[in-house]
């Protein structure tokens, strides 16, 4: 099963939260985790930080899907340009750039145990992250 990550605009989420409407994953308010953000299923499995966020690889081993996010450390509640990037190898890449309050809408990337996977984020400002290939474990 492939997993497809909703895509809602930043307007259109701020749109929808000022009309009192709730947000999907990627637009919500601050505190939100990695699990929370990719879905309750998804357990963490890698993290990197830098200066004003971390991105974080995750996975579910039911559907063999992995996520990736990035989730600002500072500057919440600030619209601010943010991104991440999930490579499996030998499979492409897959990549979400927004400019959002607290977290990117999370990428998801079919790969099965064993899979050599790299993920990398970063902030406006320069600030980024990024990993080498490892196996999904």
């Amino acid at each position: 099963m492939r997993i497809k990550p909703i895509i809602l605009s930043s307007v259109t989420a701020a749109a929808l939260l000022a009309a009192g409407g709730t947000a999907l994953a990627g637009t919500s308010a601050g505190g939100d985790t990695p699990t929370k953000v990719c879905g309750p299923d998804f357990v963490v499995q890698r993290s990197v930080t830098f200066k004003g966020a971390a991105t974080y690889l995750l996975y579910n081993a039911d559907t063999k899907s992995a996520c990736a996010v990035t989730i600002k450390t500072t500057n919440l509640r600030k619209r601010t340009k943010i991104w991440v990037a999930l490579d499996v190898k030998n499979a492409g890449v897959v990549k979400n750039e927004e400019l959002t309050v607290d977290h990117t809408v999370p990428v998801y990337h079919y790969a099965p145990v064993g899979t050599r996977v790299k993920f990398s984020g970063g902030i406006d400002g320069g600030a980024t992250s990024g990993t080498d290939y490892a196996p999904i474990k």
